[in-house]
């Protein structure tokens, strides 16, 4: 794969291609038992806008949260027609590709071993590491619940509102703006 070219790509329409993906946290998060944990964030941007469509961390990388994740980006945004994801046990659960397929969304996967093809989100991370996260550097005992809370007004409020630097336009600007093939 080193040897073949590698060209960018962008979704012609709104919601005509999400990506989505974990990150494992730079910070860890006290539990209700007492316990530092290291939360993961699940992730799904739309290919043409790059609006974060949802955000929520977790504290594991399993089929229910990656189902819980995407449930919650189509509640908020509405059924897009492809996604894309890693190879990941949990991105690739029966529950997940069954409940794509029924919603009629093409769900396709990169290449082993080939971040750079989902690199849309995970260029974001960068984002969520420099600005989100820097933020809460001074929060003692960090909470899963003020972290997701925190997370949520950072993606709504600066993040989706921001002028993308390849886009020109800020990512909402661009998702409202956009042709789209939003399906209710």
């Amino acid at each position: 794969l080193e040897a073949r070219e590698v060209r960018g790509y962008e979704a012609e329409y709104v919601n005509g291609t999400w990506h989505w993906d974990c990150h494992y946290g730079s910070r860890k998060v006290l539990t209700p038992r007492g316990e530092w944990r290291t939360p993961v964030l699940f992730g799904v941007l739309d290919d043409h806008s790059r609006l974060a469509c949802h955000l929520q961390w977790y504290l594991s990388e399993c089929a229910e949260c990656i189902a819980h994740g995407l449930s919650q980006a189509i509640q908020k945004r509405g059924l897009p027609r492809a996604g894309l994801s890693d190879n990941g046990a949990a991105m690739l659960a029966a529950e997940i590709t069954e409940g794509l397929a029924r919603l009629g969304i093409v769900h396709d996967t990169t290449l082993a071993y080939s971040p750079y093809m989902n690199g849309k989100v995970e260029t974001f991370w960068a984002s969520v590491e420099g600005r989100l996260m820097a933020m809460l550097e001074s929060v003692p005992d960090l909470t899963l619940a003020t972290l997701n809370e925190a997370t949520q007004a950072w993606c709504e409020y600066d993040y989706n509102r921001t002028v993308h630097s390849e886009t020109g336009q800020s990512p909402l600007e661009r998702y409202l703006a956009g042709a789209s093939v939003l399906r209710p």
